[in-house]
């Protein structure tokens, strides 16, 4: 059954606020674009050393998502 937009983004939030990051890319990610100061990055391996990187700059790792923003149907 597919899931919705609104349902994989609020899954992502929620796995990416627990720290799994691998469990979220497998669940909520397809084809990824990062856009991000390095290019040459794609795929879910783009995600991981973002991830990693955000790790080391803010290793507290406390996010509140101040606006949220979806593209697609939001409902099935």
């Amino acid at each position: 059954m597919a899931r919705s937009v609104e349902h994989v983004f609020k899954d992502h939030l929620r796995l990416r606020a627990a720290g799994d990051l691998e469990q979220n890319l497998r669940r909520n990610y397809a084809d990824v674009v990062l856009l991000a100061a390095n290019p040459n990055l794609v795929g879910r391996d783009a995600a991981r050393v973002s991830s990693k990187y955000l790790r080391g700059q803010l290793p507290e790792r406390e996010f509140k998502y101040l606006s949220k923003q979806v593209r697609g149907p939001t409902h099935c």
